[in-house]
Parts: C-alpha cells; structure tokens; sequence
C-alpha cells in the first residue's frame, strides 16, 4: 500500500475532538498543581514539617514558574517550535522531578526545584495552549482541556491520599513524571504552522489593543475570585461547623460538577456567540455564591451553592479565552491570557486570605461576586463585538 494513503488513514484532523483531546493532555503538566492544589499543600506540612504559611509559599513559586514558562512561550514564539517548547519544557521537568526524589531537600533547595519544574511545565501547557488557540472553535478545545481537569482534579482527590500515605511528598514528584511523559507521548498533534512559525502573519496584524487590554483585566478579575473563594470554601465549611467528612464530599462534588460546565462548552462552540454565554456564566456563579450569603448554614445549601459555582465557572472561562484567541490568529495573546490566568489563581488565595481574616466570609464573597460582575463589564462589549466573525 502506498505510504501517502497510510499516511492519509491515520491522519488527524487538527480541528477535531481528538486532536483537542490530544492537545488537552500534553496541556495538563502545567496544570497538575492547580488540579491537587489542596492536597500538595498539606502533604508538604505533614510529610516535610513545614508551616501552613511555606507550604502556601511552595505552592505558590511553583505556580509562579508555571506562569513565568507561559510568558516564554509568548516571547519566543517563532524561535522554536511548539513541539520544540514541549520537549525543552518535559526535559527540565523530568530532571527537576528526578533530583528532587534523589536529594534530601531543605526548604532553599525546595523553592528552587518546585520554581524550574513549574518553568517547564509552563513551556508545555502555554505550547498546547498556543495551538489550541489557532483552531476553528478555540471554545470548544478549551472545554474539553478544562472538563479533563475537573475529572482528573476528582480521581487524584480521590486517589493520592492513599499514595501519599505510603510515598509522602514523593507521590507528587511521580505523579509530575508520569504526566510529562503522556504530555511528551501526545505532542505529536501540535502540527506546526508555517506562516506563524515563520512570523510572516505576525507581522501583518494589528492587533486591538484596548480589546486585548480589556479581555486580560477581564479573566484576571475572574480567576482571582474563584481561585480566593475555592482555596477557603473548606475553611467556610468548617466555622458552618459541618463534619470535615462532609465538607470532603461536598468538594468532591464540586469537583466533578466542572466537568459537565466544560462539555456543555464543547457541545455548543460558539454558535451562540460568546457574550450570551458568559454573561450567563458569570450570573450562575454569582448567584452560586450569593446562596451562601442567605444566612441559612445548611450543608445542602454549601453542596447547591458548589455545584452551581463550578459548574459556572468552567462554562465561563472557556468563553472568554475564546474571546481572547478570536483577537490574534497567531494564539499569543491566549498565552499571555494563560499567563495571567495563572497569576491571578497565586494571587486570589493571598488577596482573599487578608480579606477573611479582616472581615470574614460574608465580605470576602460579596468582594468576589463584584469581581465578578467587573469581569463581565470588561468583556461583554469585546464579545459583542466580534460575534459576526466567530464561527460556529
């Protein structure tokens, strides 16, 4: 048989639900601390002694490498290929993740690896994010990527304590490896583009700058309200006085509850546009939480009010970085949006933290249903505006 046939039978189209699953799994290194963000800061308390506070501070400059391999991919773009970003970006995270199993590290040399290994998971999830920019739906790949990290977000709540009881803080280290080698595995489908790769259509835009201006205030906003709500909503449960077993389910739940609010993304595209979506996506959130502010402290209501809050915000934030992908072909201002993303996920908890400790839970939600209301001001005329052109 002729190998260009071969060739032909096995080829994937770059716009499909494969390639966008494929594409989701080399993204997800760059994420996995976000995905067991709850339980990588508690091991590091009990398995290496360190305080609530250094352990907040780990997490927090492996997230800040996270962001920092992000903005090199936006910079150098053109420089390599994505492929090239993936394979650089597994390399160092494999001899971060290997020396840190190998060496007894004190808490210097621990920032230190979680920072490079965050740098690299950084260069492969911003390489994915970059191609699933330069889609025809971008919606619909964001989707997908963000209801994989919900269900994978549930089954490692689900599984790692039993592997942390045996393994400590190794388990992380394992768990970073096995996922830059499927990231290494499934790189293949970031299939080059010659006249990006080449900065020849860079080079011809001009970009909206207020528009892009508005669309990175705009996620920013967002993700520093859910990101501060969802690193205390346990600490919520605990002064409701529910059962720390309940509270376990009730997040559990939560969880899962993003995975059908990302499909739901997937199914519809942009066939609605954008700007309907995610001003119902924002409204579900904030009422999500204005659930909590009822004065009625049932754990119903704490389960109702996560489902609801989830499920809107992995509708939402697809919407709007499908907003930011429509602005530049090229997918670098997705990337930087990535970028600010994942500043403003480190930034929420620290933000969010000094608000509960001054004025409780009350205020610290009302703060973040008005972030949320700014985050659709910003956007909605952005969204609006480009409808016309969006695919469905």
């Amino acid at each position: 048989m002729n190998n260009s046939v071969i060739s032909d039978a096995f080829r994937i189209e770059p716009n499909g639900i494969v390639a966008a699953l494929l594409a989701s799994f080399t993204a997800m290194l760059g994420l996995m601390p976000v995905a067991i963000l709850p339980l990588f800061v508690g091991t590091l308390v009990d398995a290496l002694g360190i305080s609530g506070e250094m352990a907040g501070v780990v997490v927090s400059v492996n997230l800040l490498g996270n962001a920092l391999g992000v903005l090199l991919v936006s910079v150098l773009l053109g420089a390599l290929t994505l492929r090239q970003f993936v394979v650089l970006g597994v390399s160092l995270e494999l001899v971060v993740e290997v020396l840190s199993l190998t060496m007894d590290l004190h808490l210097p040399g621990l920032l230190t690896m979680r920072l490079f290994a965050g740098i690299g998971g950084g260069l492969v999830t911003g390489a994915a994010f970059n191609w699933m920019a330069k889609r025809t739906a971008p919606d619909r790949g964001f989707g997908l990527l963000y209801a994989y990290q919900f269900f994978l977000s549930a089954l490692l709540l689900y599984l790692l304590p039993q592997w942390i009881t045996e393994c400590g803080v190794s388990a992380f280290y394992g768990l970073f490896i096995v996922t830059a080698l499927v990231s290494l595995c499934c790189c293949f489908v970031l299939t080059p583009t010659k006249a990006i790769v080449s900065g020849e259509l860079e080079s011809k835009l001009e970009l909206d700058k207020k528009a892009i201006g508005l669309t990175m205030i705009s996620i920013a906003l967002f993700e520093i309200a859910a990101s501060g709500i969802w690193a205390f909503i346990e600490r919520m449960g605990l002064e409701w006085n529910f059962a720390p077993e309940h509270i376990g389910a009730a997040l559990s739940i939560g969880a899962l509850a993003g995975i059908p609010g990302a499909l739901l993304v997937v199914l519809l595209g942009a066939r609605w546009g954008r700007s309907k979506p995610i001003f119902c996506g924002v409204a579900f959130c904030v009422i999500g939480l204005a659930g909590l502010l009822t004065g009625f402290q049932t754990f119903w209501l704490y389960t109702l009010a996560l489902l609801i809050f989830n499920g809107a915000w992995s509708f939402t934030i697809p919407y709007v970085q499908g907003v930011q992908a429509q602005l530049d072909p090229t997918g670098r201002v997705a990337v930087i949006g990535l970028f600010v993303v994942l500043l403003a996920i480190a930034a929420g908890p620290f933000i969010f933290g000094f608000l509960i400790g001054d004025q409780g839970y009350s205020a610290a939600i009302v703060f973040a249903c008005l972030l949320l209301s700014g985050c659709l001001v910003f956007v909605f005329g952005v969204a609006r505006a480009q409808e016309e052109f969006v695919p469905s």
